[in-house]
């Protein structure tokens, strides 16, 4: 069972259920838990948009359920506004380097199906299945962990920074001017710019 699975359901993904217990089910680490939870609760969390002196988000309001949004209406009125895409740190993210926060999903997907691939090998070598008898399963899982790593520090993590995403800052060192450093290089950022 893959999170995107676990967590709409009531009872693995409810509150109560730690994130270790989740981890040891599917197969994962804790931190890794806990940072698909972080996303699936931000994904099923819609900001307000401009009503803010509202502070009832629980329920639809009827009257307004088929009502055009405020900013829909005559030329005078502002544009829409995007949703804001956050970083891992919370900081926004610069129009520039919005689709490639947005697409982080795809890397965590690989990372779920690399951990669904594991776990399925793993129980076939434990029920003894003729089919994966020369599988050396600490050699897959060493290969299988390198991979994990590889995908995990690959994905963008924070706006650099030192350049805070500047597109044009080819020559910034720290995330050589791709304006985005992934979870290891962040942690090595000086603590005085995080």
């Amino acid at each position: 069972m893959l999170l995107e699975e676990i967590f709409p359901d009531p009872e693995w993904g409810s509150p109560e259920m730690t994130d270790e217990a989740l981890a040891v089910h599917v197969g994962i680490s804790r931190r890794a838990v806990s940072l698909y939870r972080e996303d699936y609760e931000r994904s099923i969390k819609r900001p307000p948009t401009s009503d803010k002196g509202n502070t009832s988000h629980t329920g639809t309001n009827e009257s307004t359920k088929d009502s055009k949004p405020k900013n829909e209406g005559s030329a005078g009125d502002e544009p829409e506004k995007k949703e804001k895409i956050l970083d891992s740190t919370g900081m926004e993210v610069p129009e520039n380097l919005r689709e490639v926060f947005s697409r982080v999903p795809e890397i965590k997907e690989h990372i779920a199906t690399i951990n669904q691939m594991f776990k399925t090998i793993r129980e076939a070598v434990a029920n003894n299945d003729e089919l994966y008898a020369h599988c050396n399963i600490d050699s897959l899982k060493r290969d299988i962990g390198n991979l994990r790593r590889n995908l995990r520090f690959a994905k963008p993590y924070s706006v650099c920074k030192y350049c805070g995403g500047d597109v044009n800052n080819e020559n910034c060192r720290a995330c050589s001017g791709h304006g985005w450093v992934n979870e290891d290089a962040y942690m090595t950022t000086a603590e005085d710019l995080k």
